[in-house]
Order: C-alpha cells, then structure tokens, then sequence
C-alpha cells in the first residue's frame, strides 16, 4: 500500500465517518433536546450524575487495548498480515467484553459509597446502580468502533453509530413520554448502548474472524496491545477522572438545575465533535498505516493541522457567536444560562486552529503513546486544579468549570506542539494557520456585530450562518489561509466524498477565484 493510497483511504474514510457521525449526532441532538424538554433542567441534572460513576469507571475499560486495536490492525494490513490483523481483532473482542462485565459489577456495588460520599445525594444510588450495563455497553460499541476502523470499514462503523442514535432516541423518547421520567431516560441510554454493542460484535465476528484461525494466543496478543495502549489508557484516565471531577466539583457547589445547564452546553457543541471525531478517527488510522510502511510522516502531520484547521476553524467561532439563539431555538427559555456556558465551551475549542485536534492521532499513529499520556496528563491537571480553584474556591461555579476546560485544552495544545517539534522533528505552516485563524474571527467578529444578529428567530441564525460561510470563503484566500496547492490537493480528495463532491468543488472554485482575483501566486 503506498503513502498516496493511504491518503485517499484517509480522506474518502473520513468522508464515511464524517456522513456517520453527522447522522447519529443529528439524531443524538433530537434525543438530547427531547430528553432536556421533557425532564426539565433540574431532572436534566439528575439524568447527568447518574452516570458520573459510570463515567470514571468507562475510564478503565480495556487499560488501552480499546485504542491500540485499530493501530494494530492497521499495521498488519498495510504489510499483508492479514490473519495477523484477524487474531488481534478476536483477542481485543474477548478481553474488552470481560472488562466490561467486570467493570459493571464494580459499579453496581460502588454505587451506594460513592452517592454519598462525593454527591451526598442519597435518591440518586438507584439512578447510578441502573446505569452499571452502560460501562459493558461501552466496551463493546468502543471494540465495534476501533475494529472496523482498523480494517477500513468505515461504513460499518458510521452505520453502528447511526443504529446507536436511532436505538436511544426511540427509546428514550418512548420511556419519558409513557411516564418514566428520569429512569426512562437513564435505562433507553443503557439498551441503546448493549444492543448496538452486542448487534456489532456479532457482525464483526460474521464480517471479519469466520474461519479465522489465529496466528498467535490470547495471551501474546494481549501483552503486545497492551504494552503499546497502556499509555493510552493512562491518558484516558487522567483526562477522563479530571472530566468527572469537575462535574463533581460542580454538583458539590450548584444546584441539579446548573448542572442540567452546564450538560445541556457541552452537549450542544457535537457539532465540533463530529467533524473531530471522523477526521482524527480517520487521521489515526492513516497515521499508522504510514508508520507501517516507514514513510516520512512530518509532511502529513503538518497537512493535517493545517486542514483540519481550515474545517473546523469557522465551526468554533459561528458557535461562539451564536450561542443565544441557539440555545432558545433548541431548548427552550428555561435553558437560557446555558448560552454563557456554550460560548466559553465553544471556545475551549480555539485550538483547533493549530493542532489541538491532530496531536493525539499522531503520536498514537506514530507509536509514541507516551507522549499523548504525558499532554494528557498535563491537561487533567490544568482542568482538575482550574474547576476546584474556580469553580470552588472562587466561587466562580460552572462558569469557572468551563474556564478551566479552555485552560486545559490550552496547556494540551501547547505541550504537544513543542513535544512534535523538539522530539519527532514536526513542522507547521504558520502563516496559513494564523490566516485561517484570523478569517474565522474576522467571520464571526462581523457577524456578531450584524443588525439584528442574536434574534432568536430560526430566520437569523440562518442568515447569519449564510453571512458567516460567505465572510470565511471570501477572507481564507485573502488571508493567505490556503494557496493553490492546497486547493489542488483538497479537489482531488473531495473526489472520494460522493454526493457532496460536487457541493464542495464548488466551494473550492470559489476560493480559487477569490485567490487568483487577489493575484496569489501558488504557494508550497
């Protein structure tokens, strides 16, 4: 397999994942709204700690090998190793579905101590006992992601994703409508996830390992993913305990309802974890694949920035500046605090536009897992000490939760850019990223500042959003975000992207117009 072959797998995977996981955030987001409408911020809040427990505990699942299966796969595929790809595939399946099981019961038998002791809220131990199959759930809709994704079956894993947001969507809807409040909510999101997990396993088994042999034991197999996803795991943990201290921070200072606020503004920003997940899910892969076959991986690691940048960039300020009416459109008066929270949580996002998003795949991709533990660990601590200070001590509350998840998205950013430069030899565009970072805020600057802009109207927020793509197409050019080889490169990719090919080579025409209207000669 040669380095251009993996980079159109990369962009046309992309593409799936991206379809997949607009779709199934496009159904989770109906989901969620109906969820937050029908119980209300305060039983919103309580639908949010019941699964605080769960949460840290999903943390453990796997110690690693949940990540380390799709590097693995992927290296054996890109040398021919097929039934090697096949035995570590069987090995993860097993070990993740008896980490599952073993982590549910520690749940259920945790559940009554934890209540108490961090939320001293004694009605919620049923909540969070009902919640332990979320973490078997998990384990095995984790395993059917990272698998099929090893093996380029992308449409695989978007269409499990989709089936996930279908399951829970019927499911809790049904469960809340027939008078099952926040138990129904919290059992639909507990089926959603065992039925999906337990539907892909068998379709990985049917699809992938039928009449697979095996060229290695259980035990050989995991000792190698293990040896190279534990670091992963210990990153997971710092990054996920630090994630559910602050909600504990945060239920032990505020009330059910700010909570439910601070939950429901996280959650409107899957419209930035969408396009993150496909392209850095995407980008892992390719990044291994490279790795497998010795290719300079340097090159890539600065194109990946530099267009995931140019992808993302305008999603996180658009948020940032149209939170309000946002938040009125899809939750209604009662929400309205969450707008607040949503701008600060959109601009935890910002850096994004120099790599935020990339440093995690590539040193996965690239076998350094050590280093994505190391910025991991430095962002839970940033956000475990910044929730307690200001959330706690400062009284700043989920305010200052959310300012401590911007400083800590800051200090990853920061940390791994210097850890890819010093040690692995990277390099980055810089003017193109600043170009790119300064249309999105010119975009959204202008915006904001149009008559009438914050109008909590569907109408606004639709020719804001119209105002705002044209601003960034017209000022990218302009700004010297992209050149002409950057729009060849991006033509050829949109070829693998389907029915929205033609969209975005209409798009990529107008850039080109606008660079050549401004003279631009071709760039490197």
């Amino acid at each position: 397999m040669s380095s251009v072959r993996i980079a159109q797998e990369s962009a046309r995977g992309t593409f799936i994942l991206l379809v997949g996981n607009v779709l199934s955030t496009a159904i989770l987001t109906v989901a969620t709204i109906f969820i937050a409408r029908l119980l209300g911020p305060d039983g919103y809040g309580v639908y949010t700690l019941a699964f605080v427990l769960p949460g840290l505990l999903i943390q453990f699942v796997g110690l690693g090998v949940n990540v380390a299966i799709t590097r693995y796969i992927a290296v054996h595929l890109s040398r021919g190793e097929v039934e090697r790809a096949r035995s570590v595939t069987r090995t993860a399946t097993v070990f993740l579905f008896m980490f599952g099981v073993a982590l549910s019961a520690v749940n259920f038998v945790v559940a009554p101590a934890f209540v108490m002791a961090f939320m001293h809220r004694p009605e919620l131990v049923s909540y969070v006992q009902l919640a332990s199959l979320w973490v078997l759930g998990v384990a095995l809709t984790q395993c059917v992601q990272s698998t099929f994704v090893g093996w380029v079956s992308m449409a695989e894993a978007s269409g499990f994703s989709v089936l996930l947001a279908v399951l829970k969507l019927v499911l809790s809807v049904g469960l809340i409508v027939a008078g099952f409040g926040v138990y129904g909510a919290v059992v639909s999101h507990v089926a959603a996830y065992l039925v999906d997990g337990v539907v892909g396993v068998a379709a990985l088994y049917a699809l992938k390992l039928r009449g697979s042999k095996g060229e290695a034991g259980f035990y050989h197999d995991v000792r190698s993913m293990l040896g190279y996803g534990f670091p992963l795991f210990a990153s997971q943990i710092a990054s996920g305990l630090a994630a559910q201290y602050a909600t504990i921070v945060l239920a032990a200072v505020a009330s059910d309802a700010v909570v439910g606020y601070y939950a429901t503004a996280i959650n409107v920003t899957v419209a930035i974890t969408v396009l993150s997940g496909a392209l850095s899910t995407s980008l892992y892969r390719s990044f291994a694949a490279l790795e497998g076959l010795k290719e300079d991986v340097s090159l890539a690691f600065d194109y990946s920035v530099k267009y995931s940048s140019y992808i993302l960039t305008p999603l996180v300020f658009f948020l940032l500046v149209s939170a309000r009416p946002l938040v009125d459109i899809l939750f209604g008066g009662s929400y309205a605090p969450t707008a607040g929270l949503l701008a600060i949580a959109a601009a935890s996002f910002v850096p994004v536009a120099i790599g935020y998003l990339v440093l995690s795949p590539f040193f996965n991709g690239v076998g350094k897992s050590r280093l994505t533990l190391f910025i991991s660990v430095i962002g839970a601590v940033v956000q475990a000490v910044g929730s307690y200070v200001l959330g706690d001590a400062l009284g700043m509350g989920a305010v200052g939760v959310m300012v401590a998840l911007v400083l800590s998205n800051v200090a990853i950013t920061v940390s791994g850019l210097a850890l890819a430069m010093d040690l692995l030899g990277t390099r980055l565009s810089v003017k193109p990223l600043l170009g790119i970072l300064l249309s999105g805020c010119a975009a959204g600057l202008a915006v904001w500042l149009l008559p009438g802009t914050g109008l909590l109207s569907i109408e606004a927020l639709v020719l804001d959003s119209a105002v705002f793509l044209l601003l960034y197409a017209t000022l990218v050019p302009l700004f010297s975000g992209v050149d002409e080889n950057d729009l060849v490169r991006l033509s050829i990719a949109v070829q693998t992207m389907g029915p929205l090919r033609r969209l975005l080579e209409a798009f990529l025409g107008y850039e080109r117009r606008i660079l050549r209207a401004r003279g631009g000669a071709p760039g490197g």
